[in-house]
């Protein structure tokens, strides 16, 4: 069986792994390590150096390679929106406050080089939202775009490769995904698709709902034939139970909270797409026709 899927290359990923690199060893040179706290009145003297040393290193990137130079600062300031968007950040309100003046300004790429001439201070105000939201997970970064879509304009007009970027985090994974991680790894991949659907969970519930759902429809169609041939067992009696008497919301819930549950369902998944011939899935079928339940037929 040939397994497709679209998969799209985050061609930014380096750029910003050397970016982070340099602006660490800036913040390093002077003691600030990984976040620079403007608060610490201890470092005054070294912030004001770091502040000095971050914007010889912009300047002369913009007098030797100006094209790069846009782009870097592009990059910055798209990552600095996307970093202060964090609800439970506890500096958020004074963070927005600050993004608010800068916004009133920055509409392009030209308009934010400007401001940062009039306001220099800003290169260290996007160097610390940089690292932050380079400093988050895959997961983590998925979550915060999909709850900015109403910047998706303003951003694209800052970097224009907005949207491509936005598209690594966001694509929806499918099942035709979760086959070709079996048919990478074979059983191993169990354990990805575990984790992954895990961070669904928490971080994009409407890509996780596409998953679990069908996962949980073929799991009980081929278990219920197979509960009918005594060839089940009491674990899977009592998942298939759950399934029949709970509500698909509490049953999503049970089943993403346990790692037997997610275990028995992918397996099913993997036998469904691999093992099962068509006169096996006929026989299946034929069995739950005769008692469908309900539920899970309207969560189709």
């Amino acid at each position: 069986m040939e397994i497709r899927r679209v998969t799209v290359t985050h061609f930014f990923d380096d750029l910003r792994d050397e970016l982070e690199r340099v602006l660490l060893k800036i913040q390093e040179k002077y003691g600030l390590d990984e976040y620079v706290d403007t608060s610490d009145n201890g470092k005054e003297e070294e912030y004001e150096k770091y502040e000095e040393d971050l914007f010889c290193c912009f300047d002369s990137l913009k007098q030797n390679n100006y094209k790069h130079y846009q782009l870097i600062i592009s990059i910055l300031y798209h990552d600095y929106v996307l970093s202060i968007q964090d609800k439970n950040d506890p500096m958020r309100d004074i963070l927005d406050e600050e993004y608010q003046r800068a916004r009133e300004k920055v509409n392009d790429v030209e308009s934010l080089e400007e401001y940062l001439g009039d306001n220099e201070q800003f290169y260290s105000d996007m160097v610390e939202g940089f690292l932050e939201f380079h400093q988050c997970d895959y997961f983590e970064k998925r979550e915060r775009f999909l709850e900015t879509k109403e910047l998706d304009k303003y951003l694209t007009k800052v970097f224009p490769l907005h949207i491509l970027d936005k598209l690594y985090y966001v694509i929806t994974l499918t099942e035709e995904d979760l086959m070709s991680y079996f048919a990478e790894d074979g059983m191993s991949a169990i354990g990805i698709i575990i984790s992954a659907l895990k961070n669904l969970y928490h971080f994009d519930k409407n890509n996780f709902d596409k998953l679990i759902k069908p996962l949980i429809y073929k799991y009980y169609k081929n278990f219920n034939y197979k509960r009918e041939l005594n060839e089940s067992d009491e674990d899977n009696d009592q998942l298939l139970k759950l399934i029949e008497k709970e509500d698909v919301k509490i049953i999503k819930e049970k089943i993403i909270n346990s790692i037997d549950y997610l275990e028995y369902i992918l397996l099913e998944f993997y036998n469904d797409s691999f093992v099962y011939d068509d006169e096996y899935k006929k026989k299946v079928n034929d069995t739950y026709q005769k008692h469908k339940v309900k539920k899970l037929e309207e969560m189709m």
